[in-house]
């Protein structure tokens, strides 16, 4: 049997992401479709592949990047099997603090060793039944799905201005937001501080009102495995948890930015 085209590009892309790093960039569709002597079309259905299972995060206008292996897919599932406060558990102590637009830059999280947000996966998808109720969207509706690590990272120049990522990760994190009060999210830097970005991108509702209301809230909980061998640590582990649910005035909420934080370095400010 013949293999259709898009599967012989997809193997060989697989085989060349294999040699490259977390965060590097593939060639661009034009780029590939000649490499390969193929149409653009094909190309995409191959990169479409690779997104879905978690080896690249395609973002508009500025190419198709390596996802850190084996991790971006398997997190970006955690929100179908657990309940609306995705990070916390019903081991979790949680002492809610609430805040209203903008006053979340009053709550720090201090950090003993210097760290930044590193990118791993950003995808749009359909949401899942967990996500509507929590979003109170209808079925067929999308959501953005976006999973960050909180990276150490190390200086790299005597004049201290430029730095690389280190090996030690402290934190885990997991957005997603209702995809139709964010267009064009995907295309924007995700590297940042993202509540405010969120808080920037915010398309508003039906009354034209765009501001949000922030209601963080703090915990503990367990680590699971896949959470305790991406922090590398031993079970049982517990972690510092930070939940900020993002709401319009007297409506659903549209975005949750999720946190597991290594507690042994890090602390919270208020």
């Amino acid at each position: 049997m013949v293999k259709a085209k898009y599967a012989e590009v997809y193997e060989a892309l697989v085989a060349r992401i294999e040699q490259m790093n977390p965060g590097d960039r593939l060639e661009s569709e034009v780029q590939l479709a000649s490499s390969f002597n193929v149409s653009p079309m094909t190309i995409r259905r191959a990169l479409m592949l690779l997104s879905q299972e978690g080896r690249t995060i395609g973002m508009p206008g500025r190419g198709t990047y390596i996802a850190q292996p084996n991790t971006a897919a398997e997190l970006s599932t955690n929100l179908e099997d657990t309940d609306s406060s995705s990070l916390t558990n019903q081991n979790s102590s949680i002492s809610p603090i609430h805040t209203h637009a903008l006053t979340h830059h009053k709550l720090k999280l201090l950090s003993s060793v210097t760290s930044k947000a590193r990118l791993i996966s950003a995808t749009i998808e359909a949401a899942n039944k967990k996500e509507r109720e929590l979003l109170g969207m209808n079925e067929g509706d999308f959501v953005i799905r976006i999973v960050r690590f909180h990276q150490e990272i190390n200086v790299t120049d005597a004049e201290e201005s430029a730095t690389e990522f280190g090996d030690k990760i402290l934190g885990i994190e997991t957005t997603c937001v209702d995809a139709a009060q964010f267009p064009g999210l995907l295309g924007k830097d995700l590297s940042g501080d993202l509540i405010t970005l969120l808080l920037a991108e915010y398309s508003g509702d039906t009354t034209g009102n765009n501001q949000l209301t922030v209601a963080t809230q703090f915990g503990a909980v367990l680590l699971s495995d896949k959470e305790a061998e991406i922090l590398d640590v031993e079970k049982p582990y517990a972690c510092l948890t930070m939940e900020s649910i993002m709401c319009p005035d007297n409506g659903h909420a549209v975005a949750v930015v999720s946190l597991i934080i290594d507690s042994n370095f890090t602390k919270v400010q208020l």
